[in-house]
């Protein structure tokens, strides 16, 4: 009898635990402080589940926060019968890349640009992007009133109804979004957020395309997923991470200058599989 009250007490206090929901604002706070600090080259490959053996691509980002950001898109192998080179830079909410005519076009950052989530260094620019997706409804985040350390009482929190707990992968989540209604055909967008490690796990955009984010671990102060999947229609790509490395101001100069950019474009080949083209389009 002893045991069950004990279990039940347990069981109380595990359900009480799990039913606080920080504030968005404490939330992305906190998503944030895992996302480094410095600059990182990082590199990774794409493989593009198409007919036959499919398409792998070589990433180097060179990322020193989710606004400033320079991608090189190559072939793993420099004989590779279809070679590819992109090159993006990523600078104040506008993306340069080249228009494979030997210029450099300017445009705005694709709605569902992923990366920009994943680097983000402030608040504001979580949420900046989080809405530029569309992943929340544009009334989020709602205001709330200031926390005044010299008032003797506090005004009580503020329900915030587009932030509640959820589910993805097996692991609790706070979930950012409007809940799907069970008799919706369509899956409404939403941010999925690990409650005890604050890692973003799950992002799904109002095209239904998802990105499922595993195996996060700490790489020279970077909690980055060493795992992505990325979903569209019946499209896939897994992003694997070959290696994260820590960089000097100096070093990535050259990098994020729009000058240097200039130059490297002139080499830019484009890919030939639909697939390959769509993913760049859209999620980069």
């Amino acid at each position: 009898m002893m045991k069950l009250f004990v279990f039940a007490l347990t069981s109380l206090a595990t359900l009480a635990a799990n039913a606080y929901v920080p504030s968005s604002r404490t939330i992305v706070g906190r998503v944030v402080r895992n996302d480094g600090k410095g600059i990182y080259a990082i590199e990774q490959d794409v493989n593009f589940r198409t007919v036959g053996e499919g398409v792998t691509l070589r990433e180097r980002w060179v990322v020193e926060n989710g606004e400033t950001m320079r991608l090189t898109v190559v072939t793993p192998s420099a004989n590779a019968p279809q070679p590819v080179r992109i090159d993006f830079l990523y600078k104040d909410g506008r993306r340069m890349a080249p228009d494979f005519k030997g210029s450099v076009k300017t445009t705005g950052l694709p709605h569902e640009a992923i990366e920009p989530l994943f680097h983000a260094r402030s608040s504001k620019g979580f949420f900046d992007a989080m809405s530029r997706a569309g992943l929340v409804p544009k009334e989020f985040p709602v205001a709330k009133a200031p926390f005044n350390i010299n008032a003797k009482t506090q005004p009580p929190p503020t329900p915030e109804p587009w932030v509640r707990l959820g589910r993805t992968a097996g692991v609790v989540a706070y979930v950012f979004g409007e809940p799907t209604p069970a008799d919706s055909t369509k899956a409404l967008p939403g941010v999925w957020i690990e409650q005890d490690a604050f890692l973003l796990r799950k992002l799904r955009f109002p095209s239904e395309a998802e990105v499922t984010a595993d195996r996060h671990s700490m790489q020279a102060g970077l909690h980055f997923p060493r795992t992505r999947v990325v979903t569209w229609g019946q499209n896939t790509a897994e992003i694997r991470v070959v290696s994260v490395k820590p960089l000097t101001a100096s070093q990535a100069a050259s990098y994020l200058n729009p000058a240097s950019f200039q130059n490297d474009v002139k080499s830019a080949r484009l890919p030939i599989d639909e697939q390959v083209k769509e993913f760049y389009s859209r999620f980069r």
